[in-house]
């Protein structure tokens, strides 16, 4: 499906919205629900993009140098693709990738427009289904890997733009996995150094983000990744559950001494929430650390791997 299939339908449905009704079952009000239902299912179905504009030295024109246009797409690709496996999965620094992870992060070229030069690259079509809560609280649609790798990747160029960036951007490194960042750094490397730059626009259903790499934004990107390192244990911990989102793949454990945890869930632990919500048990977690060389303060964030 199109985003001129679901833009067509979004005006009718404006179009339709000020028609009088005689109540929930007359044709308008029926016609109204199929239309909101056919939308929900269109905007599922889409493909999340996300677009990227290259300005500078090495665009002329519309035209780009292949050797930089390969060396900023490939750490771009393998950013995205590690980020998923940490938020997700199990993340791993030397193994290779599993194939499931790239099955769900890789991105595919779509169309290139002006704008100097601009890229439409799309994520992974996935049909969203209706997945129940398991928290009261109010929560948005369900984010695929992909969708949610990005958002990751955008929060770490964003911290890159505040003043106290170096905690900023070491606190969303920790989610990355080690991987995650050496790429991530591999990709800041390659504008810290010139005056090109790479706007990001990310389109998820209704939703737009934007945010750019320039000299500055990658120059702290690297330096922070140079000043990290990062860690991964596993360790079992005893508290109550006594938060989960199914959809969101988010779990809140809090321990014994009343510290609150909270974290992604892995894969293997996602079928355990509904059982152990708000009971006493055993998480198995994973660890990852991302600790500054310089000051030794420490940026830990949590995957949950099983319960018992």
């Amino acid at each position: 499906m199109t985003d001129f299939e679901i833009e067509m339908l979004q005006r009718f449905r404006q179009t339709i919205a000020d028609f009088p009704t005689a109540g929930d079952l007359d044709a308008m009000s029926v016609m109204r629900s199929g239309v909101e239902r056919q939308i929900g299912q269109l905007e599922s179905s889409v493909a999340p993009r996300l677009d990227a504009i290259l300005t500078g030295p090495a665009v002329e024109g519309h035209k780009i140098d292949v050797k930089f246009l390969v060396s900023a797409l490939a750490p771009l690709q393998e950013a995205v693709t590690a980020i998923g496996q940490a938020l997700d999965f199990t993340a791993t620094s030397r193994a290779p990738v599993p194939g499931a992870v790239r099955d769900v992060t890789s991105m595919k070229l779509a169309a290139t427009f002006a704008g100097s030069f601009g890229l439409r690259l799309e994520g992974p079509t996935t049909e969203l289904e209706e997945q129940v809560e398991l928290d009261l609280a109010g929560s948005g649609p369900t984010r695929s890997t992909f969708e949610r790798s990005v958002e990751t990747l955008f929060d770490a160029i964003d911290a890159a733009e505040e003043d106290n960036y170096e905690e900023n951007v070491r606190a969303v490194m920790s989610k990355m996995g080690r991987r995650g960042v050496v790429h991530l750094r591999a990709l800041a490397v390659q504008f810290s150094s010139s005056t090109n730059r790479m706007t990001l626009v990310s389109t998820s259903g209704a939703e737009e983000r934007r945010t750019v790499i320039a000299r500055t934004v990658a120059e702290r990107i690297a330096t922070v990744a140079d000043a990290t390192e990062m860690q991964d244990v596993e360790t079992r911990v005893r508290g109550r559950l006594v938060g989960a989102s199914l959809a969101r793949k988010t779990f809140e454990l809090e321990t014994e001494d009343e510290t609150l945890i909270k974290g992604s869930v892995g894969p293997n632990a996602l079928g355990y929430l509904s059982r152990y919500l708000d009971t006493e048990c055993v998480a198995l977690l994973n660890v990852t650390s991302a600790t500054s060389r310089i000051d030794g303060s420490a940026s830990p964030s949590y995957l949950l791997l099983s319960l018992e």
